[in-house]
């Protein structure tokens, strides 16, 4: 009987080898009116799922997963691609400096990441333009093998996670550390390294609608002045002087 289950296991151990065994991308789309709508789509290999849910105490992963961001307010819907399982969670937050977090890392149990994660926007605003900035760290540190994986299966089985994060912008950033570029040149994504504490950062310079908006009424308004003024001038009726009589203009000529 223990040989079977260790036949399985090792089985299930290439298998993950394979084919990977936890992917997910963690997408944020900042909107021109500054909110944001949040996709993460999160799954992990069948077979592992399998058995992280086996034995009596043993919790469904999937759902654990999927309940922790419904309590965050997410819509959340499970999907199936090919050998994977997992979850994708959908939320529109209408305040891009609201994120403080990104993904499942702190406010989700979730067994492969218990390391920092926050995310910080940084506005500042100018006549012109409103400068973005984004710092946010995703600490997978604690996913490391122990010191008891003489096999090398657990540094194995990390190799094969596949963690991105993704960030849309409406404009393109001025300065940026992502891994790569997506075609839209507006998409940026970072590889999220296991075992490391991975830091994001990004800065963009928006222009200030509101205050580009008043500064060009404030021209229109002014020129309409000017305008208005000038045409004033040029309809304004001359005034003649009244002729006088000859007598009254040159007086001496009767002398």
């Amino acid at each position: 009987m223990k040989k079977k289950l260790l036949m399985g296991f090792i089985a299930v151990v290439l298998l993950c080898l394979l084919s990977g065994c936890v992917k997910g991308d963690f997408h944020v789309t900042v909107n021109a009116d500054s909110s944001a709508d949040l996709e993460y789509k999160l799954g992990m290999n069948g077979a592992l799922a399998g058995l992280m849910s086996a034995g009596k105490d043993a919790q469904e992963p999937i759902q654990q997963i999927k309940q922790g961001f419904e309590k965050q307010g997410f819509t959340v819907t499970q999907y199936r691609e090919g050998e994977y399982v997992g979850v994708i969670a959908k939320k529109h937050q209408n305040n891009v400096n609201e994120l403080t977090s990104v993904g499942p890392m702190n406010d989700i149990n979730a067994s492969f990441a218990k390391g920092d994660n926050s995310m910080k926007v940084d506005v500042q605003k100018g006549l012109l333009y409103n400068t973005y900035s984004y710092k946010g760290v995703m600490d997978l540190g604690s996913m490391k093998p122990d010191t008891n994986d003489a096999m090398g299966i657990q540094k194995a089985l990390l190799s094969q996670i596949d963690l991105k994060f993704t960030l849309t912008l409406p404009i393109a950033a001025e300065e940026q550390n992502a891994t790569r570029l997506l075609g839209d040149q507006k998409t940026y994504q970072w590889d999220l390294v296991p075992g490391s504490k991975n830091e994001i950062i990004l800065k963009a310079k928006v222009f200030n609608v509101t205050n580009v908006i008043i500064i060009v009424v404030i021209f229109v308004v002014v020129l309409l002045m000017i305008a208005f003024a000038m045409l004033r001038k040029r309809k304004r009726p001359l005034r003649y002087q009244e002729a006088l009589p000859l007598e009254e203009q040159n007086p001496n000529h009767l002398d």
